[in-house]
């Protein structure tokens, strides 16, 4: 399989070549003062006691920067809420999007109609020109543009999403709107703003810490001290149920969950399911803008497909015509070319419709879903809090 990259120039220091090692020493340098931070600065506003009504507020992070799972874990977080009854809102900030630097944005959903007193709280905040529809198909790449990729993605599986840069606005707003049960927070760990009840942090069981170095050395965003803060660990990627040595006494005595990604099937860029065996006998390249290339082109592999090329952009990548021209002219004999749910939010208009485009679609599967829920209920508590375990959900 022929690898071609277009990575923007920073991202060589992180791709071991030659200006890398040239730069260590300033990465070494920049690294030691990234740490002088200290971990608690982002410890978040703790809310010891819900009020009557409000929505149960959970945060999904990580440690490390890029490619944790974040947006598939709270993807299938809601749907095992929504499985139950329960009506989750996700609250994100849209990383590089123009909601982030200017929201806030909504992101709405048939799956939840904004009722009368939502539609008050609109005219009261002003908030009637910053509604995407759950109809709005036009302009894909736009939508994905104006409010990213992830909100884009959580829009596509009918979770409504509120999105700004500062979350704590944003908990206020996704409150008021549309009244949720539940409120899960994506990448708000590091977040010291956003108030939260309850702190869920993924880490990777086959390397939870990457090289063990801080930004821009490695790519921990904190210590691994910081695992201590979490209420939950969810271990990801993991085939086994087994906690890796170097994370174990840093999740004693907290809830510890295992998961793993798993391909969900195919689809076209309307969203239309395909047949599992679509891609058979077809040549068959790849297209991801994600923070780990190399997952994707296994899953492929898993599914016993041999791409003849994998086209890597960074992740979160603001596809451009020039981009689309870059891949074409490299394609060769591909019949079909396969993307990430992620990157088709934003390729599909991009690309001719002569090009056979599809997406994997990969979900993340959480082993005792039911368990996890649990804490998740209102009323229940996780070891360390105030808050009390309720674990009667299956």
């Amino acid at each position: 399989m022929r690898i071609h990259e277009r990575y923007p120039g920073w991202m060589a220091i992180y791709k071991g070549r030659r200006i890398s090692r040239i730069a260590r020493p300033i990465r070494f340098l920049l690294s030691g003062i990234y740490g002088l931070h200290p971990t608690h600065r982002d410890s978040g506003v703790r809310r010891s006691r819900g009020v009557q009504g409000d929505p149960f507020i959970v945060s999904v992070g990580n440690i490390e920067w890029g490619g944790g799972g974040k947006t598939p874990c709270a993807i299938a977080i809601c749907g095992a809420l929504r499985e139950r009854g329960y009506r989750p809102v996700v609250v994100t900030r849209g990383y590089r999007s123009e909601a982030e630097r200017r929201g806030p944005y909504i992101a709405a959903s048939g799956e939840a109609p904004v009722g009368p007193e939502g539609m008050r709280f609109i005219e009261e905040r002003g908030l009637g020109g910053r509604i995407i529809g759950s109809g709005e198909d036009c302009g894909a790449d736009a939508i994905a543009r104006l409010i990213g990729d992830e909100a884009a993605l959580y829009r596509a599986h009918g979770i409504p999403a509120v999105i700004d840069g500062r979350r704590d606005r944003a908990v206020e707003i996704a409150s008021g709107l549309f009244r949720p049960t539940h409120l899960v927070m994506d990448d708000a760990f590091q977040n010291r703003n956003a108030p939260r009840d309850l702190d869920l942090l993924l880490l990777d069981q086959e390397n939870p810490f990457g090289s063990g170095d801080l930004m821009p050395l490695g790519s921990l965003r904190e210590s691994p001290e910081a695992v201590k803060r979490a209420d939950i660990v969810i271990f990801t990627r993991s085939e086994s149920d087994r906690i890796p040595p170097a994370a174990a006494d840093l999740v004693r005595g907290k809830p510890v969950f295992f998961s793993n990604h798993r391909p969900a099937g195919l689809f076209d860029r309307s969203g239309g399911p395909l047949d599992p065996e679509y891609l058979r006998g077809r040549r068959v390249s790849l297209l991801s803008g994600i923070a780990r290339p190399e997952s994707f082109e296994a899953v492929m592999a898993s599914r016993g497909i041999s791409p003849v090329a994998s086209f890597r952009f960074a992740d979160h990548h603001d596809y451009r015509p020039r981009d689309v021209a870059w891949v074409l002219k490299r394609m060769g004999g591909t019949e079909t070319l396969v993307t990430t749910e992620k990157d088709m939010v934003k390729v599909g208009c991009l690309f001719p419709e002569g090009i056979d485009l599809v997406a994997l679609r990969i979900d993340m599967e959480i082993r005792e879903s039911g368990r996890l829920v649990g804490y998740l209920l209102r009323g229940g508590t996780v070891p360390g809090t105030s808050r009390t375990p309720d674990t009667t959900s299956s």
